[in-house]
């Protein structure tokens, strides 16, 4: 009997030990063949947020290439130095891109930003200045450009201004305003959208922007003024080319017809209307810095003696925008026949190969019209000294202004 009952006891002892020793294990399934164990779960991550990217445009004008979201539109701004692009659907985000003019060197490039911020503030988008401005690389030597970040607000709405100052081969600068809604800046793809814009910027020099609007300049200190109207010469240095003989243009046998005023302009120069009526007289030759830019004050009329008045005014307006400008102390008497008169100024602009010289005259017709004419002449010191003074003056000698009620048996 007991010799029986051994197995089952034996069996019986051998599961009470099993389940003794093995109480805290949990039986562990094996994996069938060929299938790996899944691994530990643990804490879900999460995906990095990566921003649209917006499809671009290509914008040209006859001064410089630029890019912009390409379902913008392009408008013209509020000067015709100015292009204005725009969402068709947000009032919060856009671009502003600026020729500001001519003569410039890349030591500027802060000095532009902040005129861009005090014309924000004139404006009464109370800029708030946010992190460190950064400059903007390019290949070459050509193009460098300074960029700073703002807060500020637009109805209401909190926005990140970005505000770039570009300067081109120390001729052109420019500036490119964006702006965005604070909360789309980056999520909604802009961030990098204005950084692509501003890397992808392409300065043209087939026509160079007239100075109708005095540049923002830093301030340098100004030259004595001579007896004569122009700031005192500047000695070019022993390694400095100083041309010794200027090819000086002559004047044209075709002189310039517009409906309120003729002129004769130098031979193979061209010229070109802006949308204020400004008419820009240019070189065929890019590369030279010289040129004339005539604008009727239309609207008004003046009495002869009004000249000195708006003379001086257009020179506090150089003084106020161009800090360190050079303006000569002499006033030049202007008279052109029996149909006009004015006065004539000079200043110096520098920039990086030496300074512009800048003659502008202010004439009144002395036509019952009374029309005011704003005419600014300019050209690197060097040629200005060996022959552009006496051409512009000849060029004033030759102005003529249409009347708009001519006197019977008068013509222009």
């Amino acid at each position: 009997m007991l010799r029986r009952c051994f197995p089952f006891v034996l069996l019986l002892s051998s599961l009470i030990l099993a389940a003794c020793s093995g109480a805290a294990e949990t039986p562990t399934a094996t994996p069938a063949a060929g299938v790996l164990p899944s691994a530990t779960a643990g804490p879900p991550t999460e995906t990095p947020f990566v921003p649209p990217e917006l499809p671009l445009a290509r914008y040209e004008d006859e001064r410089y290439q630029v890019s912009y979201p390409r379902d913008w539109q392009v408008m013209p701004g509020i000067t015709p130095e100015e292009r204005l692009f725009t969402p068709p659907d947000d009032l919060q985000a856009g671009m502003l891109v600026r020729v500001v003019g001519m003569g410039y060197s890349f030591s500027v490039l802060d000095a532009l930003v902040n005129s861009e911020v005090e014309s924000m503030r004139r404006e009464g988008l109370a800029p708030e200045e946010v992190g460190v401005r950064r400059s903007e690389e390019f290949s070459g030597d050509q193009l460098a450009g300074r960029t700073a970040m703002f807060r500020a607000q637009i109805n209401g709405v909190p926005v990140r201004l970005q505000v770039t100052a570009l300067v081109a081969n120390f001729t052109g600068a420019y500036v490119i305003r964006a702006w965005a809604a604070e909360a789309e800046f980056e999520a909604g793809g802009y961030a990098g959208a204005f950084a692509r814009i501003v890397r992808d910027f392409t300065p043209l020099f087939r026509q160079e922007a007239a100075p109708t609007d005095v540049p923002a300049l830093p301030t340098t200190t100004p030259a004595p003024a001579q007896t004569q109207a122009v700031p005192t010469p500047m000695t070019p240095s022993a390694d400095e080319e100083a041309p010794a003989t200027a090819a000086v243009p002559v004047l044209g046998d075709e002189p310039y017809h517009s409906e309120s005023f003729v002129m004769t302009y130098p031979l193979d120069w061209s010229p070109t209307v802006n949308l204020d009526g400004t008419v820009n007289f240019l070189s065929a030759d890019p590369n030279e810095l010289v040129g004339i830019s005539v604008r009727p004050l239309l609207g008004a009329s003046y009495e002869p003696e009004a000249a000195a008045d708006l003379l001086e005014a257009y020179l506090a307006e150089v003084m106020e925008e161009v800090p360190g400008v050079a303006i000569g102390d002499q006033r030049v008497e202007e008279q052109v026949d029996d149909r006009a008169r004015g006065l004539s100024a000079t200043y110096v602009v520098p920039y990086e190969g030496g300074r512009l010289v800048y003659r502008a005259t202010m004439l009144v017709s002395l036509a019952v019209d009374g029309t005011a004419y704003r005419i600014v002449q300019w050209a690197p010191e060097p040629l200005y000294e060996a022959g552009y003074r006496d051409l512009y003056r000849a060029v004033i000698a030759g102005f003529r202004p249409v009347p708009a009620e001519l006197p019977q048996g008068e013509n222009p």
